[in-house]
């Protein structure tokens, strides 16, 4: 017994519990198959009078021959309704529609369960994945692509991943800058079908709870050491290579990225646009990381060149030396200096004539015949005071 089949008039997941108005009884002419073993099914109990809620039942009247599998799409199914009923809560008056896109090979299924054809308008509609535990092999991820292109022509197409080990190979975290500031983004390892995912022009994201981790390429790379560049670091992180650097890809990862970088944002900032899973928020993000990548690639070249024309400068041709000033000669112990003799200053006024020998009177009264006596030697004595000559009374006349 099962609650759920495949529609092979409209491609459609026929799920009971969303009502039976529209569906034929029975087996309507091999119209219901089911979605685990492909065989044909009966639908029952559509009867007013019916004593059983409506079902399918295989046609041979017994079980499942795989019932394990069937087990596994019924749950892999009500995580695909919850999700649409997420949607439909978020954005009032959108339709929802289950449908299995290239999965018309009962004898070879995709294994994925039903996709959601979300329509927000008439010209406007999205194809939503929601996978199960395991993803299939790359070759039937892209038969599903290539059933949403030909039946969808147009449409985006959307897969949210589970964070399991099956789903999600965390690598590490990788710190990034937006915008200014330092940030810590988590990195995966994708796998071959994300990569075909990718490749074909999906988007990749992963849910966990409200929030969806939307990923760019990383693709790890080495400076090139170009001439006159020096790039030994200094105080660099201790252990890393400067010339290590990494670029970005986006707004999808491109095929042969070394990791996938994961930019986090709510779930409400892909629904808020009537549905459209259209992550405007990080494709920003990105953008910022691009500008950060061409900014962070460019300083480091820079900062090489630096490093090298200041370890490896010429020092500057010295100026012509000046002429050396030698110091005056200490004084040395002087010899004893010697009296000088002083030497007679010559007399500028003219030489005097010959002192003569006799008075110049005797000379004169010689020529006119006088007799001069001669000069006393001695000078006469003075007389004293009342005296006169000898033989003169000097007395009063009586």
């Amino acid at each position: 017994m099962s609650y759920s089949a495949k529609d092979m008039a409209t491609g459609r997941i026929i799920r009971l519990a969303d009502g039976v108005e529209s569906l034929e009884p029975l087996m309507a002419g091999g119209r219901y198959r089911c979605r685990s073993c492909g065989s044909a099914l009966t639908l029952r109990g559509l009867k007013e009078d019916s004593q059983v809620a409506p079902h399918f039942s295989h046609t041979s009247g017994g079980p499942c021959p795989n019932p394990g599998r069937e087990a596994e799409l019924d749950a892999e199914l009500e995580v695909v309704i919850k999700f649409r009923d997420r949607l439909r809560k978020a954005n009032p008056g959108i339709t929802c529609t289950l449908a299995a896109p290239g999965d018309d090979d009962p004898t070879d299924p995709i294994g994925l369960p039903p996709a959601l054809i979300v329509c927000t308008a008439p010209d406007s509609t999205v194809v939503v994945e929601r996978p199960g535990i395991e993803l299939p092999g790359s070759g039937k991820i892209r038969r599903r692509i290539t059933a949403v292109r030909d039946g969808h022509g147009g449409a985006e197409h959307v897969w949210f991943l589970r964070r399991d080990r099956f789903q999600f190979g965390k690598l590490g975290t990788l710190q990034v800058r937006i915008d200014g500031k330092d940030e810590e983004h988590e990195t995966v390892a994708p796998t071959e079908q994300q990569e075909a995912i990718a490749e074909a022009g999906g988007s990749v994201y992963w849910l966990d709870g409200q929030l969806v981790q939307v990923p760019y390429g990383v693709h790890w790379f080495l400076h090139p050491v170009r001439a006159k560049q020096d790039w030994d670091f200094p105080r660099w992180r201790r252990g890393e290579d400067p010339r290590k650097d990494w670029r970005i890809s986006h707004p999808r990862p491109r095929v042969g990225a070394d990791a996938w970088g994961l930019v986090p944002l709510p779930l409400s900032a892909l629904t808020r646009t009537e549905a459209r899973f259209r992550p405007a928020q990080a494709h920003h993000m990105m953008e910022s990381l691009a500008r950060a990548e061409s900014a962070r690639y460019n300083w480091r070249r820079n900062r090489a060149f630096a490093l090298y024309k200041e370890r490896h400068q010429q020092p500057a041709s010295a100026p012509a030396p000046m002429p050396e000033i030698l110091p005056d000669p200490e004084p040395t112990q002087a010899e004893p200096a010697q009296p000088v003799e002083p030497q007679p200053l010559a007399d500028a006024s003219p030489a005097l004539p010959p002192a003569e020998t006799e008075p110049w009177w005797e000379d004169v009264a010689r020529q006119i015949g006088v007799d001069v006596p001669p000069m006393p030697s001695t000078p006469p004595a003075l007389r004293p005071a009342g005296e006169d000559d000898s033989g003169r009374d000097t007395g009063a006349c009586g």
